[in-house]
């Protein structure tokens, strides 16, 4: 039994590669997902900056708490009452 070199080399190239056709539709489908998680992305992005917003007025506030108490400066000490 004997098997031609050109036609099994054809068959197999054919059988393992994808097409050109293939090829773009996966493309496209990444373009279709990618553009749907960009909004997801935006929203999260500006959540984590408020987080971190709010995480430095609470850092502010624990340090001026820290100050008026140790220092016992009453302009600290008013400065706080106005926020409570």
């Amino acid at each position: 039994m004997r098997i031609q070199v050109g036609s099994s080399r054809r068959a197999s190239v054919s059988e393992s590669a994808f097409t050109l056709i293939e090829l773009l539709l996966v493309i496209a489908i990444m373009a279709m997902l990618i553009g749907l998680a960009m909004p997801m992305l935006r929203g999260t992005r500006e959540r984590a900056r408020d987080a971190l917003c709010m995480n430095n007025l609470r850092q502010v506030a624990v340090g001026l708490v820290g100050y008026a108490s140790e220092s016992r400066n009453e302009d600290a000490m008013s400065y706080l009452r106005l926020y409570q």
